[in-house]
C-alpha cells in the first residue's frame, strides 16, 4: 500500500511541475520570472501583428545570428527573430514582457534599451493567449 501512496505523490508532483518560481524567486528555467498576465486570447491578431514588437525591441539581443557578449545575456535557446523562436518562448515571453488584466511584466527588455509601450505588451500577450503553450 505505501508504494500506491509514493507513486500518487511522484504523480502529483510531476503535474504540478512547471515553470513556478521557487524559494528564491527564480524559475526552474532559470532567470526571473514575472506573474501570468491573465490575457485572453484574441484571434485577430496573427504573427504579422507581432512580430514588428520583436523586431524593434527584442531582436536586439534575442537574434540566432548573434553570438557572446552580442546577445547582453539573452539565453541562447531564446530568439526571436523567427516564428518558431518566438512559438517555441510564449510562455516565458508573457512573464517577461506582457500585460494583460492580472499583471504588466516589464523585466525585458533590459535597462538601457527601447521598451514596447503598455499597449504594445498587450498586444503581446493578446496573442501569446492564443498560442498552444510550450
Amino acid at each position: 500500500m505505501r508504494w500506491k501512496t509514493w507513486m500518487l505523490v511522484l504523480g502529483l508532483v510531476a503535474a504540478c511541475g512547471g515553470d513556478d518560481k521557487d524559494a528564491d524567486g527564480e524559475s526552474d528555467e532559470g532567470g526571473d520570472v514575472g506573474l501570468k498576465t491573465g490575457a485572453i486570447c484574441d484571434t485577430a491578431l496573427t504573427y504579422q501583428d507581432v512580430q514588428p514588437i520583436f523586431q524593434q525591441y527584442c531582436v536586439t539581443c534575442h537574434d540566432s545570428a548573434k553570438t557572446g557578449a552580442a546577445r547582453n545575456k539573452a539565453p541562447t535557446d531564446h530568439n526571436f527573430d523567427t516564428q518558431d523562436g518566438v512559438l517555441d518562448a510564449t510562455k516565458h515571453i508573457d512573464e517577461q514582457a506582457g500585460s494583460g488584466p492580472l499583471a504588466t511584466n516589464t523585466a525585458m527588455p533590459i535597462e538601457g534599451y527601447p521598451a514596447p509601450s503598455k499597449e504594445q505588451r498587450e498586444t503581446l500577450s493578446k496573442w501569446i493567449a492564443c498560442q498552444p503553450v510550450k
